[in-house]
């Protein structure tokens, strides 16, 4: 049996946390869907550089609907072994994780404050505005629209 120390998981998590987020002028991608291959482990790494990759697919399609099969897909593995590795390497669920970045990425468009509520809705992929406003309020305690008149009040100080 392997077993792995804590550290490098921990690293791991820092570094996926880390990702940053391309600006919301330049977030404009093309409709057509990206032609690439599965992740193949014996060439791409281990399974943190699967999951990293996987984190990394995640991001560039937030407006998207994604699911634990088709990352699990490109991570080459079963959508169950795929769950057991995401949670080992971030410390949360492949859903979780993207309702996380989701939410943080709609907190960025909220803070430029360039979009309505609806449009930054669209923009993380939820189709349906207060369903988005309830995922949000319930992972901020406020809602989207308190959230962005709240940031911009900061702002004017």
């Amino acid at each position: 049996m392997r077993t792995e120390s804590v550290e490098p998981r921990a690293a791991m998590r820092d570094r996926l946390d880390g990702f940053t987020y391309p600006s919301p002028l330049n977030s404009v991608r093309s409709a057509a869907p990206e032609a690439s291959p599965g992740l193949d482990a014996r060439t791409n790494g281990g399974p943190e550089t699967r999951i990293q990759q996987c984190v990394a697919f995640m991001c560039q399609h937030l407006d998207q609907p994604l699911q634990v099969a088709a990352l699990a897909a490109r991570a080459s593995t079963s959508p169950s072994h795929f769950f057991v590795l995401f949670k080992r390497v971030t410390g949360s669920p492949p859903i979780d994780y993207l309702i996380r970045l989701r939410m943080q990425r709609a907190c960025q468009l909220l803070d430029a404050g360039l979009l309505p509520v609806k449009d930054v809705a669209a923009a993380v992929g939820y189709e349906d505005p207060f369903y988005f406003s309830r995922v949000f309020k319930s992972m901020h305690q406020v809602a989207p629209s308190h959230y962005r008149a709240h940031s911009q009040v900061g702002r004017k100080r």
